[in-house]
C-alpha cells in the first residue's frame, strides 16, 4: 500500500512538473524521467535505513563467527602461548645482556619485576583458559530463574546468557574470548581481567626498557649510512712533522 502510494504522489507530482518546465515538451526526457519512478517504486521499502543495510552486511560476519570460532579457538591460544614464549625467550637472550653491561643492580631489580609480571601473566591466563566459566545447575530446581532458555530448554537464572559458540548458557557472561577459547562467565571473571591487566603492565615494561636496546642496536646498528671500518687503524706522528717544520 505505501509503495503505492509514494508511486502515485510521485507520479502525480512529476507530471505536474513536466507540464510546467520546458522538459514536458521532450519526450525522451520525459519517458527516461517515468523509467527511473518505475524503478524506484518497484524497490522502494520504507523499513530500508541504515541500520538495517547494515545488520543484512553484518550476517556473514556473525554467520563465520558462529560456524568456525569453536574450531578456531585452540589455534587462538596457540597463537598466544608462542607469542609469549617468543617475547619472554628475546627478552632473557637479548635484553638481559644488554642491561646486564651497564648496571648489574639495575638489572637484578629489571629481573625481579619481570619475573613477577611474567609469573602473574601467565598465571591468570591459563588460569582464563582452564577454569570453567560456571553453567546452571543441570537436574535440580533453581527457584531464581524466571525464564526458560529457548535453545537449551532449561531454567535460566539473572544475568545467564546463551553461549551459541558453547552452545551452553553461561552464568554472568560476559563474552566468549576466542583468545581464551572459552566463555567469560561467573568463575573466570576475574582471572580474565586480571591477565587484561598484567599482559598491559607487562607490554608497557618491555617498551619502556626495550625501546633504547631496539634504538641502538637495531637502529643504528642496521643504518646504511655508518661505514664498516676495515683494517687497522693509521696513527700519524705529528712530532715529526713539528721537528721538520722547525727546521
Amino acid at each position: 500500500m505505501k509503495n503505492f502510494l509514494f508511486s502515485y504522489v510521485y507520479f502525480g507530482n512529476l507530471n505536474q512538473d513536466l507540464q510546467k518546465s520546458k522538459l514536458g515538451n521532450n519526450f525522451f526526457t520525459m519517458k527516461w524521467q517515468y523509467l527511473k519512478i518505475c524503478l524506484k517504486s518497484l524497490f522502494f521499502n520504507a523499513h530500508v535505513d541504515f541500520n538495517y543495510v547494515s545488520d543484512i552486511l553484518m550476517e556473514p560476519i556473525i554467520w563465520f563467527v558462529d560456524n568456525f570460532t569453536k574450531f578456531l579457538g585452540p589455534f587462538f591460544v596457540l597463537c598466544v602461548t608462542v607469542l609469549m614464549t617468543t617475547v619472554i625467550v628475546i627478552s632473557f637472550w637479548i635484553g638481559l645482556p644488554y642491561w646486564w653491561e651497564r648496571s648489574c643492580n639495575f638489572t637484578i631489580g629489571l629481573l625481579v619485576v619481570g619475573h613477577w609480571l611474567m609469573i602473574n601473566t601467565l598465571f591468570y591466563y591459563y588460569m582464563g583458559v582452564a577454569i570453567s566459566p560456571g553453567y546452571p545447575p543441570q537436574g535440580s530446581l533453581i527457584p531464581e530463574a524466571v525464564t526458560i532458555c529457548k535453545k537449551c530448554i532449561a531454567p535460566k537464572p539473572p544475568r545467564t546468557h546463551h553461549c551459541s559458540v558453547c552452545n551452553r548458557c553461561v552464568l554472568k557472561m560476559d563474552h566468549h574470548c576466542p583468545w581464551l577459547n572459552n566463555c567469560v562467565g561467573f568463575n573466570n571473571h576475574r582471572y580474565f581481567f586480571m591477565y587484561i591487566i598484567f599482559i598491559t603492565l607487562s607490554t608497557l615494561f618491555i617498551i619502556i626498557f626495550g625501546f633504547n636496546l631496539v634504538y641502538q642496536e637495531v637502529w643504528l646498528g642496521t643504518n646504511k649510512d655508518y661505514e664498516t671500518l676495515i683494517g687497522h687503524p693509521i696513527h700519524f706522528n705529528i712530532s715529526s712533522g713539528e721537528s721538520s717544520n722547525n727546521s
